[in-house]
């Protein structure tokens, strides 16, 4: 093999782990990038579950309060706030047992 050839291998053989390690790297960014992009969808997903449940319980304590202190009956109650009798007879049903117990 001529010197020549040598320096050409030599050349080809650096140039192929430039390109590896370049290579690497775009991989391990890219990753990163998804790892965030991931990372933030969960923290949205989390986020809109808090706020589901912050207005579950805002409405639950709506229910309960027209049926406490409003007393309203509950057929009215259930057109007012445009959710199913069975769900607020069983939210009062349970707010009731909740309240023997303490």
């Amino acid at each position: 093999m001529s010197t020549y050839d040598m320096i050409v291998k030599e050349g080809e053989s650096k140039a192929q782990k430039v390109f590896e390690e370049l290579l690497a790297k775009e991989r391990q960014r890219a990753e990163e990038e998804r790892m965030l992009a991931v990372e933030e969808r969960m923290r949205a997903v989390e986020e809109e579950h808090q706020r589901a449940e912050e207005e579950r319980l805002r409405l639950n304590n709506t229910i309960l309060n027209l049926y406490r202190i409003a007393k309203m009956p509950v057929p009215e109650i259930a057109l007012m706030v445009g959710i199913e009798f069975e769900y607020i007879e069983a939210l009062i049903a349970k707010s009731e047992q909740e309240e023997k117990k303490a």
